[in-house]
């Protein structure tokens, strides 16, 4: 049964906590003290924590970074945790792909959280069931947290073309793929011509097709690169022909959409802090390993206005940094006072 606040614990779920947990942190203590102690009730035997370091000019991130920290330095189980944390700002989208990098130099897999991506207790044995499942099957490279979309069937997950990247796990041998963030690997990594027709082979809906397309054509341009981490290693598993796992739950609650927040900050959004379920177990697995058309179908249409997607992008690309930041945070301000006088009538 769905629980209607992220804040509700589900029961504990025994694994063999035998997979690393990767955790990426930042610059804030409300959630990442709740996502710290949701992987402290879990106890993986192994945790990576990778931090990036606060922006020059910002009033007070200095101080929250180090806030952050300290409530991650002390582990309450048997657990060795390796750090990696950045003395300055490199940015969400060279941090993450640069955290990994390091982690799987260290793991041959993991579980990936952010410091706003709230697991159900379930999420960690799903995981490292699915990692080790499928751990020599070239064509899985994602085992995603996130499930948004009922599916109404007896087996305990599907597999799709979809990669979210709230709460997820991978291997080494998928995240070898990715080829980095600078341009030019890039453009070698996902030509246009071939990852294009993977777009058309597995993508149903226009619009999303062609939101997919116009991100492509930037990559292709040299454009957009450093910013868009996830969107890369998204066409790179699908340029590859490969699958990601959904559960047929949602077991991962975004609860970081809050003014603080470096990319999704509006608390209207419907993925705001989604119910989190619980999986039962043992799960039920699917007879083959094959794309769930409809259920695909399903995501694509209920993906996000493109629209949006599509003018932040070409903002961050056409508006200089320093213009661009400082237009973001207007119309942060200006959605609080809306927000603040809706709650007073």
């Amino acid at each position: 049964m769905s629980q209607h606040s992220a804040d509700i614990e589900l029961p504990e779920v025994d694994w063999k906590r035998e997979t690393p947990v990767a955790f990426f942190i930042f610059k804030r203590p409300e959630t990442t003290a709740r996502i710290f102690k949701a992987i402290s009730r879990a106890r993986p035997k192994k945790l990576f924590i990778i931090a990036d370091g606060p922006r020059k000019g910002r009033a007070g991130e200095e101080e929250a970074c180090r806030q952050v920290r300290s409530l991650v330095e002390t582990i309450s189980w048997d657990c060795e945790v390796l750090r990696n944390y950045a003395e300055s700002n490199i940015g969400v989208d060279k941090r993450i792909p640069s955290g990994l990098n390091w982690l799987f130099k260290h793991a041959e897999e993991a579980i990936i959280l952010e410091d706003d991506c709230l697991p159900s207790s379930s999420f960690f044995r799903f995981a490292e069931e699915m990692l080790e499942r499928y751990r020599d099957d070239q064509k899985i490279f994602n085992v995603c947290g996130a499930s948004w979309i009922p599916f109404p069937s007896k087996e305990s997950y599907f597999f799709s073309t979809s990669f979210t990247v709230w709460g997820w796990a991978t291997w080494r041998r998928a995240w070898k793929y990715f080829p980095g963030i600078d341009p030019e690997p890039v453009r070698r990594a996902l030509p246009f011509e071939e990852t294009a027709s993977a777009i058309n082979a597995v993508v149903s809906t226009p619009r999303v097709r062609k939101h997919l397309l116009r991100i492509l054509r930037l990559f292709s341009q040299g454009k957009a690169v450093s910013i868009s981490w996830d969107y890369i290693w998204g066409l790179t598993c699908l340029k590859n022909q490969g699958l990601s796992i959904k559960p047929r739950c949602n077991l991962i609650s975004n609860i970081g959409f809050t003014p603080g927040a470096t990319n999704d900050f509006d608390p209207s959004d419907p993925a705001n802090n989604f119910p989190l379920d619980s999986l039962p177990f043992p799960l039920i697995h699917p007879p083959t390993v094959l794309v769930d058309k409809t259920q695909d179908l399903s995501l694509e249409l209920s993906y996000p206005s493109t629209r949006v997607l599509d003018w932040k992008l070409q903002a961050k690309i056409l508006i200089p940094t320093g213009i661009y930041l400082k237009m973001r945070d207007i119309i942060r301000f200006m959605r609080r006072i809306r927000a603040h006088f809706i709650r007073s009538i």
